[in-house]
């Protein structure tokens, strides 16, 4: 599959899971997703999205969430911190360029530079990230 996330996609008001990761989509996330209330699992890390995050506050059945590996914007706006004091245990996003280094096969965020202060695991932006040995 490939392409955008059908409108129809957000109106399936039972839908727990999205997992359209390593799939080139692209375009928005629509605000519509709110209609999900259901949603459990929303993994759509490695495409090609856009654009500003969309208030994701009231998906408070939201478990995890994989963004990194798009060009998504404001994501502290996005309310995704405020769901980490409920359900929420696994939210990953992209870093700053720089901001991440590489230790034991696994990225790890420098001090004070995840994109969002909330997040779980952070990914490098851009081709050149450091290594620690």
């Amino acid at each position: 599959m490939s392409g955008t996330i059908p409108s129809s996609l957000y109106q399936i008001e039972k839908l727990a899971s999205i997992r359209l990761y390593k799939s080139n989509f692209e375009g928005r996330i629509s605000e519509d997703i709110r209609n999900l209330k259901n949603l459990k699992w929303f993994w759509i890390h490695e495409n090609q999205f856009t654009g500003k995050m969309p208030p994701l506050g009231s998906l408070i059945a939201l478990e995890g969430i994989t963004l990194n590996g798009n060009k998504l914007l404001d994501m502290e706006q996005s309310g995704l911190c405020q769901l980490r004091n409920g359900n929420l245990k696994y939210l990953w996003s992209d870093c700053e360029h720089g901001s991440v280094v590489k230790k034991d096969e696994e990225w790890v965020a420098l001090e004070g530079n995840k994109a969002c202060e909330c997040c779980t695991r952070c990914f490098p932006m851009g081709e050149a990230v450091a290594k620690v040995e």
